[in-house]
């Protein structure tokens, strides 16, 4: 930012965003089952090194749908919470669905969005 203005960087992040009831935690992980086709398209995103980046972030909502969005005359509030994950590994062969295990310390803040995008800045990614 510049002056409060918003000043285009150069580098860019994508993003699939899934919202869901249908998530665990685990220990220290969250366990969500992902769409094969959309686990095998972030897999072969992430092989091409020429590509943008592109992050899984699940919102892990509430059971009850009536706690998702509360509306409030003084806020307007989401439940729940993000986890974001970069996938990689084999693709599957599954035609269903996949199971991964996102750290639970893969919030989506922020802080975490800042170092995400250095990853991309530095090359990491």
């Amino acid at each position: 930012m510049r002056q409060n203005r918003r000043v285009e960087s150069g580098f860019s992040l994508s993003f699939q965003l899934k919202a869901s009831t249908q998530w665990q935690l685990d220990g220290s992980q969250v366990i969500y089952d992902l769409e094969a086709k959309t686990y095998n398209d972030l897999i072969l995103r992430r092989s091409i090194r020429t590509a943008t980046p592109c992050i899984l972030i699940l919102l892990a909502l509430p059971q009850d749908s009536a706690q998702w969005l509360i509306c409030e005359e003084t806020q307007l509030r989401l439940q729940g919470t993000c986890y974001w994950e970069y996938l990689s590994g084999s693709l599957s062969q599954n035609r269903q669905s996949v199971r991964i295990r996102i750290p639970r310390s893969q919030r989506l803040t922020p802080e975490s969005l800042l170092t995400l995008m250095e990853n991309v800045k530095t090359g990491e990614w």
